[in-house]
């Protein structure tokens, strides 16, 4: 295997793995913009308020303090949600080392061992894939058991202090 060849699969790995991070931040604006709908709807409901009145600033107190007393942190599915974001935001630190981690390594055997391991950087776009899926079951664990999603009761609080 040629020197240009090697450089070629490890840059179509690097360059195969943003455009996967693209994608996951696509998917990830997709399930925000969902979930900011379901929860509207689910704080009208709450209230009895029309959902078409739901950002009219008059029901602005009632819906600050109903998510005030939904997302407290004394409760307990509000905590165990907040560990869940935290876990969760150190496996996604973990992933990202793993992969550039183990690109650094196949750069380095390449350049140092045999140039024919450089094919093995495209692995790097199955290690992403599966701290991706994981990190997706996690989250779909932590609402199922607690009704939040990972650190959504801390994301909450912290939005309306900002409000207050």
């Amino acid at each position: 295997m040629t020197t240009t060849v090697a450089i070629t699969h490890i840059v179509g790995a690097l360059v195969a793995l943003e455009i996967l991070g693209i994608g996951f931040i696509q998917f990830a604006n997709w399930t925000d913009a969902k979930g900011r709908s379901r929860a509207l709807t689910e704080i009208a409901s709450a209230l009895a308020i029309p959902l078409a009145d739901i950002e009219d600033p008059a029901h602005s107190t009632s819906i600050v303090e109903h998510l005030r007393i939904r997302f407290d942190p004394a409760l307990l599915d509000n905590r165990l949600s907040d560990l869940c974001g935290t876990l969760q935001v150190y496996w996604k630190w973990a992933g990202y080392l793993a992969q550039y981690g183990f690109l650094v390594l196949v750069m380095w055997q390449a350049m140092t061992y045999d140039k024919t391991v450089s094919v093995y950087a495209w692995l790097v776009l199955a290690i992403a894939l599966v701290a991706w899926a994981f990190s997706l079951l996690f989250s779909w664990l932590c609402h199922v058991s607690t009704g939040r999603y990972p650190g959504q009761a801390r994301r909450t609080l912290k939005k309306l202090s900002r409000i207050s």
